[in-house]
């Protein structure tokens, strides 16, 4: 997940359900080390995360659910 994402919760993800079968709209990640190259100071919240979602955090957990 993105830790400068402006939401502090995905929220009700029902109207991503559909998302299971099809997803029309790609999200966009990052590996680690790019994104804290920009923003070091996010370490602690990205942890040891090979990835960082840039856009898609509700499609990334609305997949995972």
């Amino acid at each position: 997940m993105n830790p400068r994402d402006p939401r502090d919760e995905v929220g009700d993800l029902s109207d991503l359900a559909t998302i299971t079968d099809r997803q029309l709209q790609p999200g966009t990640a990052v590996g680690r080390d790019a994104w804290l190259t920009l923003w070091p100071e996010d370490k602690p919240e990205v942890g040891t995360a090979q990835y960082v979602v840039v856009n898609g955090n509700r499609r990334l957990a609305a997949a995972i659910e």
